[in-house]
């Protein structure tokens, strides 16, 4: 393609799609290779006329070493050729028990950084300079690993506040672009390393493909929005579904009716898990194991997804809940028997002291104990533990707390945020469920206290 011709076909994209309207602010993610570079170039030579205020942000990942400094300073020297601000970014050492792979923890981490960077200037929009190859790439490494059909829907022109203009355009129009317009641009080896998954698929699968068809790109881009079309009525009638299946708990967990749920086609019910957890590009095993949990699951069969959620089979119910809500190592500081209110997790514990007796409840949220036996006059709020035992009131002798939530049939998520009430490393009350028997109050009780553990109805009925 002409120099005059690409820059022509790309306003005139900009324009039709309305992906970089007049007056915009824009900050230009430039990397110093050639998509960048010729992005950097295009917008810089259209700003006047379209009132754009562009600012330009570079990520330093911290390899290649010097040759990674020479991309920074290149970038800031075309910057400065065009006028523009400046910001650069480096890469923080990643985690060492962070579970992610480095390019997502890269990814993750220079989106958050260009975020920044837009916020901080106050700016409408970030830009990057992906294109029509590399989201030939993306969707067929998708393929290959199994993606669900949302996967195919690839790069999209526009999220959020990431716009990529070029998505529409060949690798080899722009770097000819670049070359008869002699820009500088810096080439990074690493790309060349086919040992790296998607260099393979660019160097030796799409170069073979290209041979045999020269517009695969344009193939492949009509498949993505063939599957965008799909996946916007697909979205429609999943909250549909959400409506007549789905009900919240007190304690945020979504429930699902199993057998409602079970009745659907198989992939209604995995693409309505998908859809509740705001799921991604999940990988083929993750689709294959919902599949499976779907079909061979019974009660307390949990399965780990990602995002850090937990699917959960229950008697009647699916559970849906994120393991971050999980509780069971919360410690709060001891505090003095006196009255107080304090929230606990999605729970408010009250504490209210008397002289005199207070009604009984038969409400097993509310508890009457004898504040004489807390000899310590101190009380602690923590979640329950294995091996944790109690006197349950009215029982002689003592009982595993765990032998106790299973009696009382509750679901592992429920488990997971059962607080105990303890003095001096006894448990006082099994908060919300039963009192021990050594804190009870009798005949002889002079000072009262009554425990109140509050929480909202549970709205999901087993």
């Amino acid at each position: 393609m002409k120099t005059i011709d690409l820059k022509r076909a790309f306003l005139e994209h900009v324009d039709l799609t309305g992906l970089l309207p007049e007056g915009s602010g824009i900050l230009l993610a430039v990397s110093g290779g050639v998509d960048s570079v010729v992005l950097m170039h295009l917008l810089g030579t259209l700003s006047t006329d379209r009132n754009w205020h562009l600012e330009v942000a570079h990520y330093h990942h911290g390899v290649r070493g010097r040759e990674a400094d020479k991309d920074a300073a290149l970038v800031k020297k075309l910057a400065k050729e065009y006028g523009l601000t400046f910001q650069v970014g480096s890469l923080p050492p990643i985690p060492e028990k962070s579970g992610e792979n480095w390019e997502a923890f890269a990814r993750r981490n220079r989106y958050k950084f260009l975020e920044k960077c837009r916020k901080t200037a106050g700016l409408d929009l970030i830009v990057t300079a992906h294109h029509a190859d590399d989201q030939a790439e993306t969707i067929l490494m998708r393929m290959l690993h199994g993606s669900g059909v949302k996967g195919l829907q690839g790069i999209r022109e526009k999220t959020g506040k990431v716009v990529r203009p070029l998505l529409s355009f060949k690798r080899v129009e722009i770097a000819a672009f670049a070359e008869e317009k002699s820009l500088p641009f810096r080439h990074d080896p690493t790309n060349d390393d086919t040992s790296l998954e998607r260099n393979f698929i660019r160097h030796e699968v799409l170069t073979l493909l290209g041979s045999r068809f020269p517009d695969y790109q344009t193939g492949i881009r009509t498949l993505a929005e063939n599957v965008r079309e799909l996946e916007e009525y697909v979205e429609v009638e999943l909250e549909k579904k959400v409506e007549t299946l789905m009900s919240i708990r007190s304690d945020g967990a979504l429930c699902l009716n199993a057998a409602q749920l079970l009745s659907e086609p198989p992939f209604v019910r995995k693409r309505l898990i998908h859809h509740l957890t705001e799921g991604s590009d999940w990988r083929g095993h993750v689709w294959r194991s919902l599949d499976n949990f779907f079909r061979t699951s019974k009660t307390g069969r949990m399965m780990a997804l990602p995002g850090e959620w937990m699917l959960l089979r229950d008697r009647g119910n699916f559970l849906l809940s994120q393991a971050v809500l999980f509780q069971t190592d919360d410690i709060y500081p001891s505090f003095q028997v006196r009255d107080l209110s304090m929230r606990v997790g999605d729970y408010k514990f009250e504490l209210d002291i008397f002289n005199e007796s207070a009604p009984f409840s038969t409400d097993s949220s509310v508890e009457l104990i004898d504040i004489a036996a807390i000899s310590s006059n101190r009380l602690e709020l923590r979640g329950w533990q294995p091996g944790d035992r109690m006197n349950p009131l009215g029982l002689s002798g003592s009982k595993k707390v765990s032998d106790i939530l299973i009696d009382r049939k509750l679901d592992r998520f429920a488990k997971a945020r059962q607080y105990v009430l303890t003095t001096g490393g006894e448990i006082v009350w099994l908060c919300g469920i039963c009192l021990d028997d050594r804190f009870k109050v009798t005949e002889k009780t002079y000072r009262f206290g009554r425990l109140q553990w509050l929480k909202e109805n549970v709205v999901c009925a087993n």
